[in-house]
């Protein structure tokens, strides 16, 4: 299997789309039928937080020092209040009256 992913990466231009795409897919759709997957993506969002101030710092001629530090412990400190945020949303939907059992299966996702 890797080996034909190697062949297909070299003649694909647009390879990293595809791969990037289907990986979406494949996360959102583990994390909707494992919650705690939501807490294994936060070190991943962290990282491509920081790839994105790293990229954009790149781009900025006036920069003063890298940030790459404080970037990354912003991005995990917000992801996780974000999860925290969900969490209580959907902990306060789970103890109504109505609580149906489909809708719990889209708070992972969300977070």
């Amino acid at each position: 299997v890797h080996f034909a992913v190697a062949q297909v990466r070299q003649r694909l231009h647009y390879f990293k789309v595809i791969h990037g795409s289907i990986a979406a897919l494949l996360m959102l759709a583990a994390t909707a039928h494992w919650w705690p997957f939501a807490f294994f993506l936060l070190p991943a969002s962290a990282a491509h937080a920081t790839a994105a101030a790293i990229r954009a710092e790149r781009k900025d001629t006036n920069h003063v020092a890298p940030a790459h530090g404080r970037a990354l412990a912003a991005a995990i400190f917000a992801a996780t209040v974000a999860v925290m945020f969900v969490w209580r949303l959907r902990e306060s939907y789970m103890i109504s009256n109505g609580a149906g059992l489909r809708l719990p299966f889209l708070f992972p996702p969300v977070a």
